[in-house]
């Protein structure tokens, strides 16, 4: 069963693609915009299955070390490279044979290959900031690959994540101004110490995105 948000990010996705391959003119950038907004409103309130390596059930050696000592970014082969962006998933780095990568990454169950794979699922928001925080090699997402072929690049990843922080920020200023007055409210150095990699999405209204100011025609996915 496929949830209201990720059926919407099938369509807006759809939708993002097929103007971006028109021939139209005019208002084309302002409506990629806005569908790019909408397309990272409500991947910010929703999980997705990401392609990744099955969980190793051997005990690890608690005190490894030299040449035994497990690394957190092997590299992997058959056209794909193991990372670790998030935890100790280890994730399948899909790449076309012509320098672009990216996390494979399905919008509901229906739409994963039947090839016995292991396909966790876990938040958006949460791949996305670990990815353009890690100095690696990834290129971004590819949603549904073989299917929709659409490419979140880093760029991408970067606004989404910027988007996120912002709303988090209005809230907690929100929360600041209906607090008592007489309550010290953090000062803007504790504000900046604040761990970022951890966003309550869930205050993302995907009613009232606004344009996100980004070149989305820049967007057009690789294939995979």
């Amino acid at each position: 069963m496929i949830t209201e948000h990720n059926r919407a990010i099938r369509f807006f996705c759809l939708a993002f693609l097929q103007v971006l391959k028109s021939a139209q003119e005019g208002d084309k950038q302002k409506t990629l915009t806005m569908l790019e907004s909408q397309i990272s409103a409500r991947l910010l309130q929703t999980t997705l299955f990401f392609k990744a390596k099955p969980a190793d059930p051997r005990p690890a050696d608690p005190s490894p070390t030299g040449s035994d000592a497990p690394s957190t970014n092997a590299a992997g082969s058959d056209s794909a490279n193991s990372s670790t962006p998030a935890g100790n998933t280890e994730f399948l780095v899909l790449s076309d044979g012509q320098g672009h990568t990216a996390l494979g990454a399905y919008t509901d169950r229906s739409s994963i290959p039947q090839d016995g794979g292991f396909y966790p699922e876990m938040p958006v928001y949460n791949i996305a900031y670990q990815l353009i925080q890690d100095d690696n090699q990834v290129g971004g997402i590819i949603l549904n690959p073989g299917e929709l072929n659409f490419f979140l690049d880093k760029n991408w990843l970067t606004r989404l994540v910027r988007f996120a922080q912002k709303i988090a920020e209005a809230k907690q200023q929100k929360d600041a101004n209906q607090a008592d007055s007489k309550q010290s409210k953090p000062s803007q150095a504790d504000a900046s110490k604040a761990d970022t990699s951890q966003v309550d999405t869930s205050q993302v209204d995907a009613s009232q995105a606004e344009p996100m100011h980004s070149d989305a025609s820049q967007a057009e996915p690789e294939q995979k």
